[in-house]
């Protein structure tokens, strides 16, 4: 039979009927019929809506229909925003239903009802509306039998507008995008099912056919806006001649709920399908209050099944209709006799907790003249904002329910219809809110947050209250429901703050989280068999903790605990506070009290106000980073009625080799401390180095907070502290202090190793050619005939030079790697010599010099660095005889030391710096024989170097870390043989090239040591820096240009690179004579 919108909408009526004639007579729960009533009487008073246009008017007449003008609200206003009021925006207020049922407070909390699934079943959807862009489930469906099953659209059968489905959808839904209207659950998903006022095949109700897809698709809410029209009506259909609905003359005033009995089981059947499939489902509870005040008394439709039970039948609570000649006619009615097997039988109260039944009120939170009353149903019956009808002077934008409508408009509509969208809203938002929840359980504690608002015959529960709902349940145990609020959170975690009362419990079940922080009096107890609950609030009820659960928080149970799983005072697991307990606390055999501490002594507690009973199960002491308070007493359980028993284990992460855990009972208190074993700290060392170090942190004794710090470390973390403390940078200062002594020698020997003199050529060259020898050169005449003997010929040298002035600048770059024992350096050297000398007689110099020179260091594994910056003055000379020539020099230096250490281990941080002085004495000699070779002359050579460095003693200035530095003698001397080369490029280029390569052995102190102690009453110890390469390879090289007679400019490359070590260095020099 082919449906659609009734001609004449006063039809409603209050029948609950199925196939052929639902089909016929199903409308939409909108009250239109007493709205277009009001509309003859008051001469067309009542406004239309937003939009110019009739419902009736065919798609083809949609376009010309004009759009509401919104102002849009600037871009990110009052969007993203996290407090209440961010989200009452223009577009809210217009939706006057959300600030009703308050909302803003769960868009607050982040709830929005994104990744949840409605299903609506009504008129269809105008799926291309911008409200619903990008949210729509490819899961829609149509059930009219001449349609596609993928088809959409919100167009009656005759190909007008009907809009009551995507008006229900807007409701539920719509964007919030600045635009129009917003629905109460605007990020969740729509499956519009159109099965309502659609052709069917008079055999398969489509709304039953709905329910049952609906059951597969993966919604988790449903709601259906639908229902019977209320029998007998109060007009016709038909109009007299000025347009007015004539009356019934047939009208009688029906004094109980009918209920027709056709189709009715495979309807229930339909709607336990989608309850069995965890759906929460949504009812209109009817609009038949004008039709039929009397049967209006109660939900007609689905909302009415619950209460179908063979009593409430036999007891006339309502009455079966059997048969129905004419609907107009109250005396075509056939009733079924209630005590007939085929009626007898009917229960559907299994349904009961599984849908919920909406009436509607207006702004002013009154029942809507046109609505149904909850009545029988109170018990899975509520109230919510339908509005009511417009009266003269009103706006109807502020008394009816303004939401989406179809070719992308909007309008304002009234009904029962509205009203169950908005709480089908709400429950999408919930079931965001508290994904673990079953349906039942988010109808639960959407009936049970409620606010009174009247008789409960009338609003049933109460007002639908979002902002309370979305805290949490409310009342454990209501009148209805099972005693105890069985829930498993499934591993999620979640957070209840309403203040829960009633006569019923809790039980926790499953992985995740759930916090109570309300001041909760619901008298039925708490059981935790599973994941973790967390009291911030109090309890007025005993609380049972299961094997498999953890009972954590900082709040009060006011009643007996008694606990077989874990134990966990405090908000976190690694947090710290104290639970209460004001009555007696037994912790069983099973059960694990877990004490959450640091190593500065804070700790959980146990605080009992009656007795605390220890039945031998485990204590877990669980220290942060496993570091233990040293000395310190942790009172872990307190009890004003006395402690009795002990604990069976006890279990500690304590890191620590040095620590022992120790338990004591003492009356009304437990308390654990970690004490001072016999192992010494130097068995963490694995340097012989560090073993010292340890024995005078050992000697400072309990009173160092050195001492302290170390005794809670693990070995390894012992081992790595030892190397911070002990100072190492001190004495690797002196390794740096050597290379820099290195570097200056080098610089003078470099101008020792110049040719004495400075001949046009290079001095190594003179003598070259057959038969000539030092003062003369091969020579030719121009008329010689080729091939004939050359006899040497004999040239007056240039008067040398008496005086010269040099300068060179120097660069070098550092790393010695560890040996195992001192850590690796990073040097970084920079400095300058300025020297003169003068030709005394022949073949001898003598000169003076001076300098600067800066050292950066670092020992990265130590988190140490510092400098050594040198001032220093120095005596040079050099002899030739013939082929032999002979070097000497000497330098004296005044060093300034600078050292900054970071000691940072668990548990203990310090800062250090130093400053101190020094001196340093160097010697060193070198011989070299010349050979000629034509154009290349060689030199090989022996050298040797003494150096002697003297310390001054420092003290450190920083914390409890702080080193004493004794004043210390080194002396390094080394050896070096090598060969020496140089060579003109060229006869007419005056550059000279020269370089050297040899080998250097290091004698003495090539390990330097320091000798430190703790400030204040240390015990001494001995530390060994970066060493020295015994053996290591020298190399040189070099380019000097005679730029003017009395000018040369030089650059040379020098390095040693040994097993460990190597430092490679640039230097610039110039050199004047005159």
């Amino acid at each position: 039979m082919a449906g659609g919108p009734r001609a004449d909408p006063f039809s409603s009526g209050g029948i609950m009927t199925s196939s052929s004639f639902r089909a016929a007579r199903r409308g939409s729960r909108r009250s239109a019929a007493a709205r277009l009533l009001l509309a003859g009487l008051l001469a067309g008073t009542a406004s239309a809506g937003l939009l110019a246009g009739s419902a009736g008017a065919r798609a083809a007449d949609a376009s010309p229909v004009p759009l509401p003008v919104f102002a849009r609200a600037a871009p990110g206003a009052g969007y993203g925003a996290g407090s209440p009021a961010s989200f009452e925006t223009d577009e809210y207020r217009r939706s006057w239903f959300l600030g009703k049922i308050g909302a803003a407070e769960a868009y607050a909390m982040g709830f929005t009802g994104r990744g949840i699934t409605v299903a609506v079943i009504d008129t269809g959807l105008d799926t291309g509306h911008p409200e619903f862009a990008g949210r729509i489930s490819p899961l829609l469906r149509s059930f009219d039998i001449n349609e596609p099953p993928g088809f959409m659209s919100d167009l009656n059968q005759a190909g007008g507008i009907e809009g009551h489905g995507t008006h229900v959808a807007g409701i539920v839904g719509a964007a919030r995008n600045g635009v129009g209207t917003q629905g109460v659950a605007y990020n969740a998903t729509i499956i519009p099912l159109r099965a309502v006022e659609v052709a069917d095949d008079g055999r398969n109700d489509p709304t039953v056919l709905a329910l049952h897809y609906a059951a597969g698709t993966g919604a988790k809410v449903l709601n259906g806006s639908y229902g019977p029209n209320a029998v007998p009506p109060k007009y016709l259909d038909e109009r007299d001649s000025s347009g007015r609905p004539l009356p019934n003359p047939r009208y009688v005033e029906m004094p109980t709920t009918l209920v027709r009995t056709q189709g009715l089981r495979e309807e229930y059947e339909a709607v336990k399908a989608a309850a069995k499939a965890d759906i929460v489902l949504v009812f209109s509870a009817g609009n038949d209050y004008f039709d039929q005040p009397l049967s209006a008394a109660n939900p007609s439709g689905i909302g009415l099944f619950p209460f179908i039970r063979p009593g409430n039948h036999q007891s006339g609570a309502y009455r079966l209709v059997e048969a129905m000649g004419d609907p107009n006619d109250p005396a075509t009615y056939v009733y079924a006799d209630p005590n007939a097997p085929e009626n007898a039988g009917l229960d559907f109260s299994d349904l009961q907790g599984s849908l919920i039944a909406v009436v509607a009120t207006d702004r002013n939170n009154r029942i809507a003249s046109y609505s149904n009353r909850c009545g029988v149903t109170f018990l899975w019956c509520l109230a919510a904002p339908g509005g009511d009808h417009v009266k003269p002077g009103e706006d109807a934008n502020e008394v009816e329910i303004l939401s989406t409508f179809p070719f992308s408009t909007y309008k304002t509509e009234v009904g029962t219809s509205m009203a169950a969208p908005v709480v089908a809203g709400g429950a999408a938002v919930l079931r965001e809110a508290f994904p673990y929840m079953t349906a039942r359980q988010i109808i639960e504690v959407i009936l049970t947050t409620t606010d009174p608002i009247g008789p409960r015959e009338i609003y049933g529960r109460g007002l639908f209250n979002l902002a309370r709902a979305v805290r949490g349940p409310k009342e454990f145990g209501a009148e209805g429901f099972a005693p105890l609020f069985d829930v498993d959170t499934r591993g999620y975690d979640s957070a209840w703050s309403n203040d829960i009362v009633g006569t019923g419990g809790l039980v926790k079940r499953g992985a995740g989280n759930l916090v109570l922080s309300g001041a909760n009096t619901y008298a039925g107890g708490t059981q935790v068999l599973g994941g973790v609950l967390t009291l911030a609030g109090s309890v007025a009820s005993a609380v049972t903790v299961g094997n498999a659960g953890t009972l954590r928080g900082t709040g009060v149970v006011q009643a007996p605990l008694t606990v077989a799983g874990t134990l966990e005072p405090g908000m976190a697991a690694g947090g710290f506070g104290t639970l209460t307990v004001t009555g007696n606390a037994t912790l069983l055999g099973s059960s694990t009290y877990r004490v959450d501490a640091n190593a500065q002594g804070a700790h959980d507690r146990l605080a009992v106000g009656g007795t605390a009973t220890l039945l031998g199960g485990t204590l877990d002491v669980v220290l942060a980073d496993g570091l233990a308070p040293v000395g310190t007493p942790l009172e872990i359980v307190t009890a004003a009625g006395g402690a009795a028993g002990t604990f069976g284990t006890l279990r500690t992460n304590s890191v620590s080799a040095f620590l022992d855990p120790r338990l004591r009972y003492a009356g009304n208190a437990v308390t654990v401390s970690f004490e001072r074993n016999a192992v010494p700290l130097s068995d963490a060392e694995t340097s012989p180095d560090k073993k010292d170090v340890a024995a005078a942190i050992d000697a400072l004794g309990a009173a160092s907070p050195l001492d302290d710090a170390l005794l809670r470390l693990d070995r390894a973390s012992v081992d790595r502290a030892l190397d911070l403390l002990s100072g190492e940078g001190h004495a690797t200062a002196v390794t740096s202090a050597y290379g820099q002594g290195q570097l200056v020698q080098s610089s003078l020997l470099a101008r020792l190793r110049q040719p004495l003199l400075g001949p046009a050529l290079p001095r190594l060259a003179q003598g070259a050619g057959p038969g000539a020898g030092p003062g003369s050169f091969a020579a030719a005449y121009a008329a010689d005939r080729p091939g004939a003997p050359v006899p040497p010929v004999a040239v007056a040298a240039a008067a040398p030079a008496a005086y010269a002035l040099w300068g060179e600048g120097f660069g070098a770059w550092g790393r010695t790697r560890s040996d195992g024992n001192a850590a690796s350096l990073a040097t970084a050297t920079g400095g300058f010599v300025l020297g003169a000398d003068a030709l005394l007689a022949d073949g001898l110099r003598l000169g003076l010099a001076g300098g600067y020179a800066s050292t950066a260091f670092d020992v990265d594994a130590r988190l140490s660095s510092g400098s050594s910056e040198g001032v220093f003055g120095a005596v040079y000379g050099a002899g030739q005889w013939g082929a032999l020539a002979v070097r000497l020099g000497g330098v004296a230096t005044r060093h300034d030391f600078a050292l900054t250490r970071s000691v940072s281990f668990p548990g203990f941080a310090d800062a250090l710096r130093a400053s101190y002085g020094g001196t340093s004495l160097q010697g060193f000699g070198e011989v070299g024989y010349r050979l000629g070779l034509g154009a290349l002359a060689l030199e090989p050579f022996a050298g040797a170097a003494l150096l002697r460095l003297d310390s001054d003693g420092f003290q450190e200035r920083g914390g409890a870390a702080a080193l004493v530095g004794f004043g210390r003698r080194f002396a390094l001397g080394t050896t070096t043989l090598g060969v020496r080369a140089e060579a003109r490029l060229g006869a007419e280029l005056p550059v000279l090239v020269r370089g050297l390569l040899g080998w250097r052995h290091a004698y003495g102190d090539v390990a330097p040591e320091a000798r430190l102690a703790f400030a204040g009453a240390g015990v001494p110890f001995t530390v060994a820096g970066a060493p020295v390469d015994r053996d290591a390879l020298v190399a040189e090289a070099g380019l000097d240009w005679q730029a003017a007679a009395a000018v040369t400019l030089g650059v040379a490359y020098a390095g040693q690179i040994g097993t460990r070590a190597q430092e490679h260095a640039l230097k610039g020099n110039l050199t004047w004579r005159f």
